[in-house]
């Protein structure tokens, strides 16, 4: 008979939810019981061929960064492919499958266990609940849609118009987060980031009901939908039809009792109406720049002409300026930098130090700058919609103090929530490219992590493993955020706007070495990461310094402050 325990974590895995005291118990004999996790390995392990080939980006990160997967083989031309997100977990799943099955025309032999049940300990460390996409259930496949806790923040309000938000339902404010439930007005428009990464924006008169990370409903109203890679399936429901996302940029037109008008502007969506005549559903799939119309009590949408100006166009966020005091620059160098970098000046390409004789971060790419004031700039990265070898390199290896510890300090402001790298430290102990690295911090947007800030410390350097620290708190798109990321003795910290959001234990033996540091993306482009692994950042980012040392409570807190 199967042992209870394991039962229920291939119930985890599957996506049950276990929470409180079992969670506990079940991690813990997973780290303790050595036989246990190997039965768990192989359980998921055969799971593997069915379930991981269809999971989500973020997850396929997590399990690339515990098991050191990230690294790509090259092709015969000495270049690792940059073939997609397919490519990459097909060959992901061909690693596990390496790990666990015997070579070809043997018997079995045992499973090497260990890797793969290394890579379901961080996995299910994070929540013990896992809802892929085979697990979805919406209008578009005639089941309920998730539930999800009424106070769970699911979204951000990111810029609004001249609106009038209707009586009885929510009336946020921009930059303030939004929970499951009724968003709707009466007049102007409105853009909100929910935490997956997709953009939504809305043309009154709105009737819009959040119901989870991947699904609206929408009663009335004009939305135009954004969606990035790794948030794939996200679904518009509305009274006629399910408009579901394939990775695109699509608009719905929905007015009661009217047709229901959808565009693709950009990719590709499927469009499914409930038909009458057999009962099921009928699913349509709308290309770039086609359009189709829902007719109440139609079995099927229709082939419409095109007309992009019948449909909403995506409102800008409400971008905020950095408004710093002009004594700021003399704060941060009272606190004895390594380096600080304002990017007020270039140089022949070069943005150069505050710190009399240190190195400057060299640009690369389409990196823009934007004037906040006379005597401040930041720079812009564009993402993913850029040049994609755009960043920022050191001209010189940083080497943090092994004794004192080291600082991180930096202001971003995201253009929406993402899986992206604020700052990378790659070890220089071998010549680059390589993915070995000793720090990162980023920002991430994926179910375990729900737009938070990510802060991973490696000791020794390397593509896997290493202690993460997590803010536990929202960060606000397109709002100026104060970072710092610190090792302070035996621990490791993270501060957000000038309070400490999360903090760990760390081994004082575990150092971290001399540092190519990169701005604005995890490797850089001759490493040929996948699309998934390069973590390009798009938003704004401003005032970087490096301390060889911790920097005090009050010395984050008079940094923060300075600039409100």
């Amino acid at each position: 008979m199967i042992d209870k325990d394991l039962q229920d974590l291939l119930a985890a895995w599957h996506g049950a939810d276990v929470r409180g005291v079992r969670r506990g118990e079940l991690l813990g004999r997973l780290r303790a019981d050595s036989d246990f996790r190997r039965r768990f390995a192989e359980e998921i392990a055969i799971l593997s061929e069915i379930k991981a080939v269809q999971s989500t980006v973020p997850r396929w990160l997590r399990v690339a960064d515990s098991l050191g997967w990230e690294t790509v083989p090259p092709d015969e031309s000495g270049d690792a492919p940059d073939d997609g997100d397919a490519a990459f977990e097909a060959r992901v799943l061909q690693r596990i499958k390496g790990e666990c099955i015997g070579p070809a025309n043997t018997a079995p032999r045992r499973f090497r266990w260990w890797p793969y049940a290394a890579a379901a300990l961080v996995l299910l460390g994070a929540t013990l609940k896992f809802a892929g996409p085979w697990q979805r259930q919406s209008l578009a496949t005639g089941g309920d849609a998730p539930q999800v806790p009424e106070t769970q923040p699911l979204a951000v309000l990111v810029g609004a118009v001249d609106v009038s938000w209707q009586e009885g339902g929510n009336s946020p404010g921009v930059g303030d987060t939004l929970t499951k439930g009724k968003l709707g007005c009466d007049s102007g428009r409105f853009t909100f980031s929910m935490l997956n990464g997709v953009t939504v924006s809305a043309e009154a008169p709105v009737e819009l009901d959040l119901v989870a990370l991947d699904s609206v409903v929408c009663r009335r109203g004009k939305l135009r939908v954004r969606v990035p890679k790794g948030a794939e399936g996200f679904s518009v429901n509305s009274p006629e039809c399910t408009v579901v996302d394939r990775g695109t940029e699509f608009a719905v037109n929905v007015s009661p009792g009217e047709p229901t008008d959808v565009m693709v502007f950009d990719g590709q969506a499927d469009v499914f109406v409930e038909s009458k005549a057999n009962g099921g559903r009928v699913g349509t799939s709308v290309m770039v720049a086609e359009s189709v119309r829902v007719i109440p009590g139609a079995d099927r949408p229709l082939n419409i002409e095109a007309n992009p100006r019948q449909f909403t166009t995506m409102l800008p966020a409400d971008v905020v300026p950095l408004n710093l005091p002009a004594n700021y620059r003399d704060l941060v160098l009272s606190s004895k930098p390594w380096g600080y970098w304002r990017f007020e000046s270039e140089i022949g390409g070069v943005l150069p130090n505050e710190v009399a004789g240190g190195p400057g971060f060299r640009m690369r790419g389409d990196i823009g700058f934007r004037q906040h004031s006379r005597s401040n700039r930041s720079l812009v990265f564009p993402g993913e919609g850029g040049d994609l070898e755009s960043l920022l390199r050191l001209e010189k290896p940083w080497h943090p103090s092994p004794v004192a510890g080291y600082a991180v300090e930096l202001w971003f402001e995201a253009e929406n929530f993402s899986n992206s790298t604020l700052v990378s430290l790659l070890s220089t102990e071998q010549p680059m490219p390589h993915n070995n690295h000793h720090m990162v911090l980023e920002i991430v947007a994926n179910k375990q992590e729900m737009g938070n800030v990510r802060f991973l410390h490696r000791w020794p350097a390397g593509p896997s493993l290493g202690v993460n620290l997590n803010s536990r708190r929202i960060y606000v798109p397109c709002r100026w955020t104060h970072l710092v990321a610190q090792r302070n003795g035996e621990r490791l910290q993270l501060y957000v706007d000038g309070e400490l959001a999360n903090e760990t234990p760390l081994d004082r033996n575990q150092s971290i070495g001399p540092c190519h540091v990169l701005l604005g993306r995890l490797l850089t482009p001759d490493f040929g990461a996948p699309p998934n692994m390069r973590r390009l950042y798009r938003g704004g980012l401003d005032e970087v310094a490096f301390y060889d040392r911790p920097l005090s409570p009050e010395e984050i807190r008079s940094h923060h402050d300075a600039a409100k």
